[in-house]
Order: C-alpha cells, then structure tokens, then sequence
C-alpha cells in the first residue's frame, strides 16, 4: 500500500477494509 506515514497511524486499520 502506498500510504505515507502520516495516515498509516489511522489508515493502516482502515485500509484492510477499505480494500
């Protein structure tokens, strides 16, 4: 996933159900 660090705090758990 290409995400910067800067959201993968939050976004890391919501990427696996955003894809």
């Amino acid at each position: 996933m290409a995400v910067p660090k800067n959201r993968t705090s939050a976004s890391k758990k919501r990427i696996r159900k955003n894809l």
